[in-house]
């Protein structure tokens, strides 16, 4: 993982086969122990095309709020 200069979205279905949910972790994982303000989604049950609906909202949501310049709180869990 390399720095990020903004913060980064993520949503992650648990089901699903495309982009498979253990590789998603593992991204999320390497991006918070590289001081990365990621804001995480997991839905469980959900294969990539689900995730994908089920996250469109909040997406939506954290990209206004990214443009806007508002602050945006990591979720990564504490070290």
């Amino acid at each position: 993982v390399t720095d990020y200069d903004i913060p980064v979205f993520t949503g992650s279905g648990t089901d699903d086969q495309i982009t498979p949910f253990s590789m998603q972790q593992a991204f999320i994982e390497d991006a918070c122990n590289a001081k990365a303000t990621l804001v995480i989604n997991t839905y469980d049950g959900a294969n990539h095309n689900q995730g994908l609906l089920q996250s469109g909202d909040s997406a939506k949501a954290f990209a206004r709020a990214v443009m806007a310049g508002d602050t945006v709180a990591s979720t990564c869990p504490a070290p």
